[in-house]
């Protein structure tokens, strides 16, 4: 019983793997012409804010909240 389980899991997680890698084929691609258009102010200001994620991280390692390495 516990055979046919692993057996049916295995095959449930090939299946849902291949629609995964079958539905990436279905993007469309991006063009660079418009990249090419804007200066490197533009391109910032449409970045916006963000949040930095490892530096966050390093800040925490050592409990010092007030500095980020």
């Amino acid at each position: 019983m516990a055979s046919n389980a692993r057996r049916f899991r295995a095959s449930f997680l090939a299946a849902v793997l291949a629609i995964a890698a079958s539905a990436s084929g279905l993007a469309s691609p991006a063009s660079a012409d418009t990249m090419n258009q804007r200066n490197a102010a533009q391109i910032v200001a449409d970045m916006g804010t963000g949040w930095n994620l490892g530096n966050r991280l390093e800040s925490t390692l050592d409990r010092t909240p007030n500095e980020t390495a």
